[in-house]
């Protein structure tokens, strides 16, 4: 599924912002751990980040189709694979003391034209404000933040389907005169 592909990808590129900042600054805390939410694992110790996958939505921008002869099952059949603009979003929570120094971080390295070549085929389309958003936890304050991030990308679903074996097509234009032609087509 494409948010899989998509969290994946957002994963990968969060660790190297994460992991190449520590190589600027040694002594800097780097995070344990990123994390998809509902895992039902335990938490990770020390900071981390849980990225939360919100919606997606079709964009419009993309609409086409191709068909395929494909053997599936020993039998000739046809698949249609569709193609759509879709923009997914996720919102990142850091879990952390000083949250907003991750997520102001991370947040800058998805503003980076780098993003989209490491993260392709998905392109950055909006990195939201980081906002604080603290909670206690068993009587003790956790440092927690979190901004939103939309990916765009363009999706495929693929469906079997039926075909016509044979059928005509009649096209009829006008100009000086009518002209009308006929055509037969039949399935090899």
């Amino acid at each position: 599924m494409i948010e899989d592909e998509a969290y994946r990808s957002l994963r990968s590129y969060l660790k190297r912002v994460d992991d190449n900042a520590s190589l600027i600054t040694p002594s800097r805390e780097k995070l344990t751990d990123i994390i998809r939410d509902n895992q039902g694992g335990p938490r990770p110790a020390g900071p981390y980040v849980m990225i939360q996958f919100l919606t997606d939505r079709d964009t419009g921008e993309i609409d086409g189709e191709c068909y395929e002869d494909r053997t599936i099952g020993g039998e000739d059949r046809v698949v249609l694979s569709k193609h759509r603009g879709v923009e997914l979003l996720f919102r990142v929570h850091v879990y952390a003391p000083r949250p907003l120094n991750y997520t102001t971080l991370l947040a800058l390295g998805l503003h980076s034209g780098e993003a989209s070549v490491w993260m392709a085929p998905f392109v950055v389309r909006d990195v939201g404000e980081a906002t604080r958003a603290p909670e206690m936890i068993q009587q003790t304050p956790e440092g927690r933040a979190q901004f939103d991030v939309t990916l765009g990308a363009i999706a495929t679903e693929q469906l079997l389907v039926d075909v016509i074996e044979t059928g005509q097509v009649i096209t009829e234009g006008q100009g000086g005169q009518t002209v009308t032609r006929s055509l037969t087509f039949q399935k090899p």
